[in-house]
């Protein structure tokens, strides 16, 4: 048996119990009973509760035995709130008994263990609580009890299945009732992994511990589950101690997909150190202070540039930890080009197995176009539209992703190192907030250039090119440091002293520069020649790089700044903009020509191929 703890923050969606006798038990339940400190001196730990606040103390298998009432049904009319203004509520429930919740909330196990999207969590750290964003717009993650060794003696101990309940404390006072039975789920999109899943998953984690560290490329087609697959992998990795092979420490998970990365705002490519499983969407952690390295591509696509792309892939392969497992994830541009680039990536990874996800008619491409070395182990499995139904999933297209990542980022605060959960800021607009003011001109400037990716512009048109955009700060090792006129004949300044760098004559090797973020160039003094920038990297890691000898390249690419992220509409803030009035932002449409041009220089016309 398996007791967990939730804090909630939005109202829950359901609970699914194998047992309908315990559903039918929780429908009859009309209070709580009310949980006293246990006069037994033989019971060291126990819950206190007052009309206000609720302690939660330890549990232990010897108070669970003496005290059986620690474990309380769920009530329509009481709540118990605990110190801090939140509240939870304990399941106790056997093993294939399923738990599903709707919302954000934030959970813990108290006895036993529990698994989720293919991660174990066990009572060891009774102090640590594990945040989960259950949203409509992705597959609702199932909680489920899973056996240890323990259980046989732990179980023996629990009250019969009808009298196993449920205490909440809940975090949102506003809610109404805690629990919704639901016995028909054809209506949800739940994320049960298929037997083909688990099976590849358990074939690579084991073969991880035979003398050799596994190196896995994942690959498919867009939308085909890539992401959750590898989500599912980094958990077994990491908390699959309940196994004959102990969990590890850490991971490398390398994303080479700029178009939806799992860890980063995107537009960039990075490795990142995974020491904690990873259960929440994308825009959730695109702040984690995980990140190892990265390289900013400035576009959904490395089509632009696939020349650099590779660069920076095979630099970033070269830069990651060694002698743990690495998983990478590739773009589902599995076509064309992009096929081309898929088979570099095979060949700069060393991988030691390639798990191709897609339908049956795709899974062709593998047998015929994919170029696999003879040491690596081909796995193909079906496409995640196969097994969950996410046609009762709420669409969210992959701009509304993006959109979703970078408004997410921007309103992070407080990335550092120290930080183990994203914290966002919503009761300011950035329009509201304060910039950082850095020079671009002089013996104090904190910014070396200004580049602008795969476009050629005249130098005066640069201010209209940057202003109010999204740009990522590159930092780059001063290869000209011995000779600054070197590094003075490869930037052209403009008439305010802009300091332009042209990427297309003189690129940025990969190998001695990292992307540390992205910002907002909020406006651009020309008298003071000032630049105001808005970025949610915290103060001390800015000031190391700007009062480092390193070279800070700000670089625009294509990323979109989002509407809301423009203007702020409420009339009561001081930042109040009409609609009208916003700068470089048009509601009118101006027909023909009015759209950005994206060339693709890249693609030669057959009669200049030689």
């Amino acid at each position: 048996m398996a007791l967990s703890a939730l804090k909630a923050h939005k109202k829950y969606k359901s609970i699914n119990t194998k047992d309908k006798k315990t559903n039918n038990n929780y429908e009859k339940v009309q209070a709580i009973t009310k949980i006293e400190q246990n006069n037994n001196h033989n019971t060291t730990n126990n819950f206190i509760f007052s009309n206000t606040d609720a302690v939660l103390k330890n549990i232990n298998e010897m108070s669970i035995k003496k005290n059986p009432e620690i474990i309380s049904k769920p009530s329509i009319n009481k709540q118990f709130l605990h110190k801090n203004g939140h509240t939870v509520e304990i399941f106790g429930f056997y093993t294939e008994e399923k738990l599903i919740l709707q919302g954000f909330y934030e959970f813990k196990v108290i006895k036993g263990v529990i698994s989720i999207m293919s991660s174990e969590f066990d009572s060891f750290n009774t102090s640590h609580w594990y945040r989960v964003f259950s949203l409509s717009t992705d597959s609702i993650p199932v909680i489920s009890s899973v056996l240890s060794d323990k259980n046989s003696v732990e179980t023996s101990y629990f009250i019969d299945s009808e009298e196993i309940c449920s205490f909440i404390r809940m975090l949102d006072c506003f809610l109404e009732s805690i629990i919704c039975i639901i016995d028909d789920f054809s209506s949800h999109s739940l994320l049960n992994i298929p037997e083909s899943w688990s099976s590849a998953i358990n074939i690579i984690h084991s073969s991880n511990f035979d003398n050799k560290i596994a190196r896995i490329i994942i690959c498919g087609p867009k939308s085909s589950g890539k992401s959750t697959f590898a989500k599912n992998l980094i958990n077994k990795f990491l908390t699959g101690k309940y196994n004959k092979h102990k969990a590890i420490e850490g991971i490398n998970y390398i994303e080479t997909d700029p178009g939806q990365p799992e860890f980063s705002p995107y537009g960039i490519i990075s490795s990142h150190y995974i020491k904690k499983p990873v259960i929440n969407p994308s825009f959730t952690h695109c702040t984690l202070p995980s990140l190892t390295k990265a390289h900013f591509i400035g576009n959904i696509s490395p089509q632009n540039n696939p020349k650099y792309f590779l660069l920076c892939v095979n630099d970033i392969f070269n830069t990651n930890k060694k002698n743990i497992p690495t998983i990478i994830n590739t773009p589902g541009w599995t076509k064309g080009i992009g096929l081309e680039l898929l088979n570099e990536i095979i060949n700069l990874s060393n991988c030691t197995y390639l798990v191709y996800i897609g339908s049956k008619t795709n899974i062709e491409i593998v047998d015929t176009e994919l170029i696999l070395p003879s040491s690596v182990e081909l796995l193909t499995l079906p496409s995640v539209h196969e097994f969950i139904n996410t046609c009762r999933t709420i669409k969210t297209n992959t701009a509304d992703l993006r959109a979703l990542s970078i408004i997410s980022y921007f309103h992070s605060i407080n990335i550092s190192e120290d930080n183990c959960h994203t914290n966002w800021q919503f009761d300011s607009y950035l329009l509201d907030m304060k910039p950082w003011i850095v020079k671009y001109d002089g013996d104090l400037n904190g910014i070396d250039a200004i580049a602008v990716l795969n476009t050629t512009l005249d130098i005066e048109e640069f201010y209209y090119a940057i202003n109010g955009t999204i740009m990522a700060f590159v930092v780059a090792d001063d290869i000209t440091e011995n000779n600054k006129n070197t590094w003075k004949s490869i930037i052209t300044k403009s008439k305010d002293c802009l300091p332009i760098l042209n990427m297309e004559k003189n690129p940025i090797d990969p190998k001695i520069s990292r992307c540390i973020g992205l910002c907002i160039l909020r406006g651009i003094s020309r008298k003071s020649k000032e630049l105001q920038i808005l970025t949610p990297i915290d103060t001390l890691t800015l000031n190391k790089y700007l009062n480092s000898n390193k070279k800070i390249i700000l670089v625009r690419g294509n990323l979109e700044l989002p509407i809301s992220l423009m203007i702020n509409y409420k009339k009561d803030k001081d930042a109040k903009i009409d609609w009208n009035k916003a700068p470089y932002l048009s509601l009118e449409n101006e027909g023909l020509g009015s759209k950005v041009w994206h060339p693709r220089k890249n693609i030669e016309r057959p009669a200049m191929r030689i």
